[in-house]
């Protein structure tokens, strides 16, 4: 009789001790993922699932810390960057602020085009463009009586690596002066015959018109306009020199195709280009 009434409060603390452990890891399971969730939105992160992946984790990260990231601007360095701003008003860029950088001149020009909600989204719609301009000092550059200093012709060394080009977009340059010349095409009659109303070559002629007009000084095309298709997309492109020798690519989004054309990373063979 004694053996059982000792046996009965041991197995009473034997159950009450299973009751205890059981609830403890009941509530750890219940409350670990709030937790874990307090713990990440203190860190401006919230995952509120129990599958958590350090993969999810280190993409929001990454979107937190660079989600935000636009391009602020290409720098170009020019030997006379007031003969440079002068060129590159041509294109629409005026003179956004003059500063030193170092015993350079420098400068931001910025084309901003007009606003134009109904392109929002849509290829080519507008967007700011800024530029760096930063002259070499002319102790600097040394050049010998009667030289003058260009940029490398980066059209004919292909194998250099780094920055090559500044690619501009005047496709909506292009779509405005259709406008104005009346030469928009309907819908019903888009095709490949469009560029011969008012294209990229058109648009370039027009530019070097300016030139001459302005300045009495003809463009120095680099790569004469030609297409390519990229995904759906036909482009229009061409490469000009700028009034030191660097290459700025032209680029016009000519017009969607129904297809989607493949990447083309296989080996080359020639073909997928619009002659």
């Amino acid at each position: 009789m004694r053996v059982r009434m000792i046996e009965k409060p041991v197995v009473s603390c034997l159950r009450l001790l299973w009751l205890v452990i059981s609830f403890s890891q009941c509530h750890a399971f219940i409350t670990a993922p709030i937790v874990k969730s307090t713990i990440l939105s203190r860190g401006k992160f919230s995952y509120r699932d129990n599958g958590l992946r350090e993969m999810d984790r280190t993409s929001a990260l990454m979107n937190s810390l660079t989600g935000a990231i636009v391009a602020h601007h290409s720098a170009v360095k020019t030997r006379d960057i007031e003969v440079a701003i002068k060129f590159y008003s041509l294109l629409g860029f005026r003179v956004e602020a003059k500063f030193r950088a170092g015993p350079a001149r420098a400068a931001f020009l910025t084309n901003v085009p007009l606003a134009d909600k109904e392109n929002e989204g849509r290829v080519g719609a507008p967007t700011q463009s800024r530029i760096e301009l930063l002259e070499v000092p002319a102790y600097m550059l040394q050049e010998a009586e009667g030289t003058r200093k260009r940029a490398i012709d980066l059209a004919k060394h292909e194998t250099l690596l780094g920055l090559n080009h500044l690619a501009l977009d005047v496709t909506e340059c292009i779509r405005q002066r259709r406008i104005e010349e009346d030469m928009v095409v309907p819908p019903e009659e888009v095709s490949g015959a469009q560029c011969s109303l008012y294209g990229l070559q058109s648009w370039i002629d027009d530019l070097n018109s300016m030139s001459i007009a302005t300045f009495g000084k003809n463009l120095r095309i680099a790569v004469s306009p030609d297409k390519q298709i990229i995904g759906s997309t036909v482009y229009e492109y061409a490469f000009l020199y700028d009034a030191d020798g660097s290459l700025i690519e032209l680029v016009s989004a000519h017009r969607e195709r129904d297809t989607v054309v493949d990447s083309g990373w296989e080996p080359w063979d020639g073909s997928g280009f619009m002659q």
